[in-house]
């Protein structure tokens, strides 16, 4: 017999500071601009039902729900959070993960509901992810992706996933797996924050369908997989104090949609673009810094714009093996790209390619005042 009593005070001075810490820590997305000072409030709510994970030395899975236990041993951590999940109502729920090691040997599903998963801060030193709670795909793991998270037009979902790694396993995979598939659309006000998304044998994160909008995406770490983080056809998608390295196709692919904004992100070593924006509008992109893309050594730039407008490059630093930004399509007068305004960067060792710009300004536009 095992004693809980210990364990479920732990449990209820935790939930008392999250009680507490929440409205701080929290952020407010779903809005149709970045309101001043970027603070941001969660307008969606997660229910009242709690699960709470922990990982032991023997490698087996134990989960409680309040001061009862939810199911005593598993392997399978994806079966318990299924189950936690199914048994939500409308209104959603949190898991909580403690540090350790969770094996997941199905895929996680999300439907129609808010849910939150929360797990234990991570670190990093000499490359190594250290720490925290940790994810990991099962060997030759059978589903398109480890989360699938869908939503309707009249049940959406929202989620907020926090504080984890999730690590694909991609030496030990034959099928191509994202990481987190956003499908079908109707995903809505949602937060990724102090996520590591590594070793992924597809994309890490795809977004897909017109349904999806109002992400925010904060320092989270992304690096190591065989595909590009795909944000398509959504709009409202802010992206801040992040870093996209090594992915085997561009860092971050952008189709379609509005309402674009990225700041302060690390793009590196991607083997094509660093960033790649195709026909999407209000795209903003700030403060970010770019260097050693390209890897496959083609034509591939730190930033390519396809068929975009209104959109702006700010204060990023760049090296690039191509040009530092390659406008592609983009003709004099085309209304599908105009009003694109590139100043005040730093671009070393090549600058803007001008070549789709007739006379070196598209109309409406400015491509000049780069320090190089």
């Amino acid at each position: 017999m095992i004693n809980l009593n210990w364990k479920n005070k732990i449990v209820r001075i935790s939930l008392l500071i999250s009680i507490f810490l929440f409205p701080i820590l929290s952020y407010r997305i779903g809005l149709s601009s970045v309101p001043a000072g970027g603070t941001y409030y969660l307008d969606v709510p997660f229910g009242t039902a709690d699960y709470y994970f922990s990982h032991f030395d023997n490698g087996s899975v134990y989960s409680i729900n309040g001061d009862t236990w939810r199911a005593t041993v598993s392997e399978n951590a994806s079966a318990l959070m299924n189950s936690a999940i199914d048994s939500f109502d409308s209104n959603g729920g949190t898991l909580h993960f403690d540090v350790g090691n969770f094996t997941l040997s199905g895929q996680v599903q999300i439907v129609n509901k808010p849910i939150a998963i929360i797990g234990s801060s991570w670190g990093q030193s000499a490359g190594i992810y250290r720490g925290g709670t940790r994810f990991i795909a099962e060997d030759n793991f059978s589903a398109n992706s480890t989360f699938y998270v869908s939503g309707t037009s009249s049940e959406k979902c929202t989620l907020y996933f926090k504080d984890f790694i999730l690590d694909g396993n991609r030496d030990n995979q034959i099928a191509s797996i994202d990481g987190i598939l956003c499908s079908t659309g109707y995903t809505r006000e949602s937060v990724f924050e102090g996520l590591a998304l590594i070793y992924i044998n597809g994309h890490p994160l795809k977004v897909i369908g017109t349904g999806n909008q109002n992400f925010w995406i904060k320092r989270c770490q992304i690096e190591s997989s065989d595909k590009d983080v795909f944000l398509y056809i959504g709009y409202n998608f802010y992206l801040s104090e992040s870093y996209i390295f090594n992915l085997d196709r561009s860092g971050l692919y952008i189709r379609g949609g509005f309402g674009y904004h990225i700041e302060s992100t690390r793009f590196f070593y991607n083997y094509y673009h660093g960033l790649w924006v195709a026909d999407a509008q209000d795209v903003t992109i700030t403060g970010c810094t770019y260097g050693s893309n390209n890897r496959d050594g083609g034509a591939f730039n730190s930033i390519d714009l396809d068929n975009i407008n209104c959109s702006a490059i700010t204060g990023c630093t760049s090296r690039a093996y191509a040009g530092a930004v390659q406008p592609q399509d983009c003709v004099y007068g085309d209304s599908n790209c105009d009003y694109i305004t590139i100043v005040g960067n730093t671009f070393i060792d090549y600058d803007v390619n001008q070549t789709y710009f007739a006379g070196g300004a598209n109309s409406n536009g400015e491509v000049d005042h780069n320090a190089g």
